[in-house]
């Protein structure tokens, strides 16, 4: 005859008393007909010892050891530890619970702009536990933000916090800008003007265009500049000796005319590119 019944880990969890059961929590249901304890849903905290007490007896009829295994917890927010224009190193912190089940792996997600979609770019799925990893293939002068998740056994944790945004490091453009026009005005001015490079291939912040010019088969020491510290795609200058036209755009050399090479180019911080 069962007068008293007590399921305890650390503490009393259920209990049956003159035959009603009395449970610590809404998922726990114990069962008169055979006294089983029923846990709904198991959460991994649910992992213990569970003894079972007759009677008052000091020695338990039964003795379980229960292991409820989960998807980890979330990993620590990614920290930026280094970058150049084209890779990232992150590091983060291993989740606070794995759940009983050990990170095998973790996920890697990419944000491009403040308000970019995680899932424009493919996920990056690492081959180790360990916390931290090197991303490649980024785009220079680029605003990422990144967040982790941790995989077990049992499946993949929330996201992470994502990591603070960052701007990659910026490079030389590779874009060229075309000349259009390029015709003398006198016989010591010329006008040209030229067709920008294409926005994706700036690769920095623009800060306008290099015009370099010196005579043909002449001294290569003998070389000008022009700056143009905007988007302007045309200038007027003179101060040039004696050329023409034939001259400048197809290389010929004429009796009594001064030849110039001139090379457009647009750039920023990180120097021009020119055609």
């Amino acid at each position: 005859l069962v007068e008293t019944l007590v399921w305890r880990t650390s503490h009393t969890i259920a209990e049956y008393v003159n035959g009603l059961p009395l449970v610590s929590n809404q998922r726990l249901t114990l069962l008169g007909d055979n006294f089983s304890l029923i846990l709904s849903p198991a959460i991994a905290s649910d992992t213990a010892e569970y003894s079972c007490l007759l009677n008052d007896r000091h020695s338990p009829e039964a003795i379980v050891d229960l292991l409820v295994q989960d998807v980890p917890d979330p990993p620590g927010r990614p920290l930026v530890v280094s970058f150049t224009s084209r890779s990232v190193d992150l590091s983060w912190a291993h989740s606070q619970d794995p759940r009983n089940a050990p990170v095998t792996n973790f996920i890697i997600e990419t944000r491009i702009g403040e308000n970019g979609d995680w899932e424009q770019e493919p996920p990056i799925h690492t081959k180790s536990s360990q916390a931290a990893h090197q991303v490649t293939g980024l785009q220079p002068f680029t605003v990422y933000s990144f967040r982790v998740i941790a995989v077990n056994k049992l499946g993949h944790s929330p996201p992470s916090k994502e990591s603070y945004y960052f701007v990659t490091l910026r490079e030389a453009p590779t874009g060229k800008p075309v000349t259009t026009i390029a015709h003398n005005t006198s016989a010591t001015s010329v006008y040209i003007s030229w067709k920008a490079p294409p926005p994706e291939s700036i690769l920095g912040e623009f800060l306008g265009y290099r015009i370099t010019y010196r005579p043909r088969d002449y001294h290569t020491d003998d070389v000008k500049e022009i700056y143009i510290r905007d988007s302007t795609v045309e200038v007027r200058f003179s101060g040039t000796t004696k050329f023409d036209l034939p001259a400048l755009l197809l290389g010929w050399r004429q009796p009594g005319v001064r030849p110039y090479d001139m090379i457009v180019a647009g750039g920023h911080g990180k120097g021009p590119k020119g055609v």
